[in-house]
């Protein structure tokens, strides 16, 4: 008979050992290698918005801002803690300025400051997002 208990602690640690490993990657800036095994971290456990957050600026990183808006999307669909959901707004403003969705991402920043005042990247990527629309309305 299976222990559902004991696969699932297993799974939990597999999962955190993948993730664990990631970081690791992501400090030494391999981020192919950091979001291969943030999918197999999400394998074992696809709304796992920790994963899915840093998997989300790993995309970001690599100038894939479309795939890391969808990460921050699916992370925005869960529940959690102010900081994580600060954390998953940050990666859906950058993913849309640097899609060149500067109107969206400058809400999504406002949206970050009104939850963690204290994260100063939220009021430099409202001024980024700012200056970018100054910068298109002087174009025109």
């Amino acid at each position: 008979m299976v222990n559902h208990g004991k696969v699932k602690h297993f799974i939990s640690i597999e999962k955190k050992l993948f993730v664990d490993e990631a970081m690791i990657h992501i400090k030494n800036g391999n981020y192919n290698k950091a979001i291969y095994l943030y999918n197999k971290a999400l394998d074992l456990e696809p709304n796992d918005n920790n994963a899915l957050i840093a998997r989300s600026k790993c995309h970001l990183l690599l100038g894939e801002p479309q795939k890391a808006l969808q990460d921050a999307e699916n992370a925005l669909q869960y529940k959690m803690k102010n900081a994580n959901m600060a954390n998953a707004i940050y990666c859906k403003a950058e993913a849309l300025y640097y899609l060149g969705d500067f109107e969206m991402s400058l809400v999504y920043y406002y949206r970050g400051m009104k939850i963690r005042p204290e994260y100063g990247r939220f009021r430099l990527g409202v001024q980024k997002a700012k200056d970018a629309i100054k910068n298109i309305l002087h174009k025109n």
